[in-house]
């Protein structure tokens, strides 16, 4: 015997039993495009995804993955990829490939060396994903931030981000109007410590109530009086904690309106009413004083500029008349408030102009106090109704942008810098098992990551930071019942206007299926596949609930005449001549039910040649789905033997 073509038939038969395990472990993904190329980039395989990607009407089997690519992603190939594989085996990145029609699509690619048992390269694994939708959504992304940039910068309102770090207080942000109103540039702040900034005394104060927020983990309101670069002032300030993942306050965010004019509106008022009408006559916002009988007893002469109604036309009237119907409970609510000697905060009505029009109007108001006892309300109202309308723009562009990431087939979940989640896409609540978006508002994107995952999440979110997107991380996350899943996250740094860091979006898919059935194949793949593959008769795997055909053996090509390409995803009663399919579903259902052993069947081959068959089937488990194994045996030399024994028994009885 020749034993060197022997074994050649052995090699011979082992390369095709890798080839077959190649071609099985590219179809077996039909979410992105894969293709499997030589050393020469030429495609061998290539599944239906990647051809509805590069739209193709046939399999590419020959062609050169070049042909597929625009101009900079082919020196890409050479220049990058090619060199990448050489020495490290994989390369991921970005291509844009280029249709028939000339129009180009981006492209999420990878690729990977496939070593044959020596160590040889073999072949290159590729894999795309069609991202257009998510580069539109980047820039819808970016055109969004840049307002929220705007609205940040271009507030009224101070604002300020203070990290709090082994007692002490330092500050790491503050807006334009902060550095307008404590006469303060920001470069002289950032990075810096409160005695740094102000002198002790303010210094001291501010401390302390940065303290009370750390020490109580609530929010703070209230009027201060403090000395600043630029002056004393009184402002309004709102200090909110921030909250890290121990529960303790790792950052305080300070808001602050400057209520100085209001305050020395006050005391002119205590002073001296020429010096009070003095101040309120040049105002730019309407100033007004309402008796505690609801009629109005002043107003300034901006009231007349901002409405145009004349101020004597409702000097002595009640002030609900002039609010809007849909306001007038809340405008009731907070004069009551302002009786009872309470200050509300901030709030808004629609105020009716003389054309009929309505403005929208921001009110501080507070008590109207004379000799101890409250005689009214005292108020300064701000005509914000462009401000609205730019807020309400703004929330239509948000809109459009949220409908985007909304009709993602991917969870979408966006946070801030620090983690905090912002804003969750319906695919996210469903696929973490949450109702609303305000179960999962504010809380760490960390709290949906299994713990163990962790410090390793943390490292690739400081990677993000560097690098601006990391893909493909495979992380063990939660649901809200504390289950848990397999998924796939990619995740992108948004940057404002400026170039700044703004925030983080990431993209989850639920891959727990997929990684079963890898897991799976690979326990049972060694045991397993020598045994099927080389069965002396055909053998078909199905799916019970779909009755599609999932796996099928080379002897089933034999038997069927058609190749693994046509049967995989076939339906099985397409096994059978068609005139019984109803037959062959409803025999079907009765295996999954009561596997049978020796069925009788007719199996009709790709040429139209009936094949008797015996069906032995078996149901079992299979990366987690449940299958039945179906058993194929050509009968035909048994059926003729079994002719020819009847035609002897018959001619036997005639003699």
């Amino acid at each position: 015997m020749d034993m060197g073509k022997m074994d050649m038939n052995k090699e011979t038969a082992k390369r095709e039993l890798d080839k077959d395990l190649i071609y099985n472990r590219v179809f077996e993904n039909p979410i992105v495009g894969m293709t499997i190329l030589d050393m020469n980039q030429n495609v061998i395989f290539g599944n239906s995804t990647a051809r509805k990607i590069f739209q193709l009407e046939r399999d590419p089997v020959g062609v050169n993955v070049r042909e597929f690519l625009n101009k900079e992603s082919k020196n890409l190939v050479d220049t990058v990829i090619l060199p990448a594989l050489e020495k490290t085996g994989i390369w991921q990145g970005e291509l844009v490939g280029k249709l028939k029609d000339g129009r180009e699509v981006p492209l999420s690619a990878s690729c990977a060396v496939i070593y044959d048992e020596e160590g040889r390269s073999h072949a290159i694994h590729a894999t795309y994903r069609d991202i257009t939708g998510r580069k539109q959504m980047e820039e819808a992304l970016r055109e969004s931030a840049e307002k929220y940039r705007g609205i940040f910068t271009g507030t009224h309102d101070a604002i300020w981000i203070v990290k709090v770090k082994e007692g002490e207080f330092i500050y790491e942000d503050v807006n334009p109007e902060y550095s307008n109103f404590a006469g303060v540039d920001k470069r002289d702040v950032v990075g810096k410590r409160l005695d740094e900034i102000f002198e002790q005394e303010t210094a001291n104060k501010i401390s302390r109530d940065y303290g009370w927020v750390v020490k109580e983990k609530k929010t703070l309101k209230k009027e201060q009086h403090l000395k600043f670069p630029i002056g004393e002032k009184w402002h309004l300030t709102t200090l909110a904690p921030l909250l890290d993942e121990n529960g303790d306050v790792d950052r305080i965010i300070g808001s602050g309106k400057d209520i100085t004019e209001l305050k020395r509106a006050e005391g002119a008022l205590r002073e001296s009413e020429i010096r009070y009408r003095r101040l309120v006559d040049t105002a730019p916002d309407v100033i007004y004083t309402i008796s505690w009988d609801g009629t109005l007893t002043s107003l300034n002469p901006a009231f007349e500029k901002i409405t145009g109604w004349p101020c004597s036309e409702w000097l002595n009237k009640p002030f609900a008349e002039l609010v809007h119907p849909d306001d007038l409970a809340k405008a009731v609510e907070t004069f009551q408030q302002t009786m009872r000697g309470e200050t509300p905060p901030p709030y808004e009505l629609r105020i009716r102009t003389k054309s009929g029009d309505y403005l929208v109007g921001e009110f501080i108001s507070k008590p109207l106090i004379e000799k101890g006892e409250v005689i009214g309300e005292l108020g300064i109202a701000r005509d914000i109704t462009e401000r609205k309308r730019a807020e309400e723009a703004l929330r239509e562009s948000e809109e459009r942008y949220r409908s985007l990431v909304e009709t993602s087939p991917d969870a979408v979940t966006m946070t801030d810098l620090e983690g905090r989640i912002i804003y969750v896409s319906p695919q996210t609540l469903e696929l973490h098992g949450f109702k609303s978006a305000e179960e999962l508002s504010g809380r760490s994107a960390f709290d949906l990551i299994a713990p163990e995952d962790h410090e390793r999440a943390m490292t690739n979110l400081q990677k993000t930071m560097k690098e601006g997107i990391v893909r493909k991380l495979e992380y063990v996350f939660l649901k809200k019942d504390g289950t848990h899943f397999i998924g796939e996250l990619s995740v992108a740094l948004i940057k404002d206007a400026y170039g700044k860091p703004k925030a983080f979006i990431a993209t989850t898919m639920d891959i727990t299926e997929r990684k079963q059935v890898e897991n799976k194949l690979r326990e049972s793949e060694k045991r397993y596949y020598t045994l099927f593959e080389n069965a002396n008769d055909a053998v078909f795997i199905t799916d019970t609930e779909t009755g599609k055909l999932l796996y099928v053996n080379k002897m089933a090509e034999i038997l069927t005449g058609k190749s693994r390409d046509e049967l995989i995803g076939m339906h099985q009663s397409m096994l059978h001549p068609p005139e019984d399919a109803k037959h062959y579903k409803e025999a079907f259902r009765n295996h999954v039910r009561n596997p049978s052993v020796n069925v009788e069947a007719i199996v009709m081959r790709k040429d139209g040649t009936r094949i008797p068959v015996l069906i032995s089937a078996s149901t079992f488990e299979l990366g987690g789905k449940k299958v039945i194994q179906g058993i194929f045996r050509d009968v035909t030399e048994l059926k003729k033997a079994e002719d020819k024994l009847r035609i002897f028994r018959k001619i036997g009885r005639k003699s």
